[in-house]
């Protein structure tokens, strides 16, 4: 007769039956209340381009800069975005009630965890105050593009070779973060008005007016868009950083000062190098699993499904702290 929580990003998927999935719960007389967290739109799809770029950069794979990726992805973004994910929920048969979480608001802001199990979740003291005690972990976390992409295309645009594990990285990374007004490939017009008008439509719709007439709600999405479409949302345009005269000159000199190095080592000197890689294999830990068998007899169990018991669904978006949330 317990209450359930349950969280997935599984959830957000558009072609997901939800009518089925929660036809399981009905006999068992369970309240379903269905939880999905609010971030700003530009926020959230930009935190989504970067976590399926970053994946294709370390697989040795191109991705596209964030314009042109939003070109593409608008719409699929959309259909995976928390007011998408509130409207497909709300009238599930057996959902008597859908909760909008404002990551922006008071206490959700740095603890989204604490915010989902001790409003949402009736029942839930121990996990309610086991959130509130631990500062929470942040997974997958934002990687620097432009930096993933510079790494990847020098190769094609000068002759230097640098291994993955070349000290001389250590160089051009420090040149790289100090480079001051770099080429830019930034949103269109168009596009800047069409992502800004989304996100404040989004915060009017999933936010209470109270908040969203506050300062800390569209005057600050308006003040905190205005900065990351000049910075956060665009992408430095590394085929043309790298043509400049600046950048091919760095690396030539590099290169030729990594030349002179190996020169000064004698010529006909050989070094063997051996990479000693020790280790030991790690057994397997064996697990052990054991059957459950419940102790109560049948008229308890008839008892307990027929009692009023709530199941708590989060269901996401990706990129909304799910990890946290799901780590307790």
């Amino acid at each position: 007769g317990s209450n359930i929580s349950l969280s997935s990003e599984a959830f957000d998927f558009e072609n997901l039956n939800t009518t089925e999935m929660t036809s399981f719960l009905r006999p068992y007389n369970y309240n379903i209340h269905v939880v999905v967290f609010y971030r700003r739109f530009y926020d959230w799809v930009y935190s989504i381009y970067n976590q399926q770029s970053k994946v294709r950069a370390k697989a040795g794979q191109s991705f596209k800069t964030f314009p042109l990726w939003l070109d593409k992805k608008m719409e699929v973004a959309r259909s995976k975005y928390t007011a998408a994910l509130r409207d497909r929920f709300k009238d599930v048969p057996g959902v008597f009630k859908v909760s909008v979480v404002n990551m922006h608001q008071g206490a959700t802001k740095s603890n989204s965890a604490a915010s989902f199990f001790c409003e949402h979740v009736d029942g839930a003291e121990h996990a309610c105050d086991e959130a509130r005690s631990i500062e929470m972990e942040k997974y997958n976390l934002s990687e620097d593009l432009d930096w993933l992409s510079l790494r990847a295309k020098i190769p094609s645009y000068h002759s230097i070779n640098l291994s993955s594990e070349d000290d001389r990285w250590k160089k051009v990374e420090e040149k790289y973060h100090n480079i001051e007004n770099p080429p830019r490939r930034c949103l269109d017009d168009e596009w800047r008005k069409s992502l800004l008008d989304f996100s404040i439509k989004s915060e009017m719709a999933l936010t209470p007016r109270r908040w969203y007439k506050s300062r800390k709600g569209l005057e600050d999405l308006n003040a905190d868009y205005e900065d990351k479409v000049n910075t956060k949302l665009c992408s430095i345009d590394i085929s043309a950083m790298l043509q400049s005269s600046e950048w091919q000159e760095f690396l030539t000199e590099l290169e030729m000062s990594h030349e002179e190095e190996h020169r000064d080592v004698g010529e006909g000197e050989q070094q063997d190098q051996h990479d000693i890689v020790q280790g030991s294999e790690t057994p397997l830990l064996e697990g052990s699993s054991s059957e459950w068998s419940s102790d109560l007899d049948e008229d308890t169990i008839i008892a307990n499904m027929n009692k009023s018991k709530t199941f708590v669904m989060h269901v996401g978006p990706h990129k909304t702290a799910s990890s946290s949330l799901q780590d307790l």
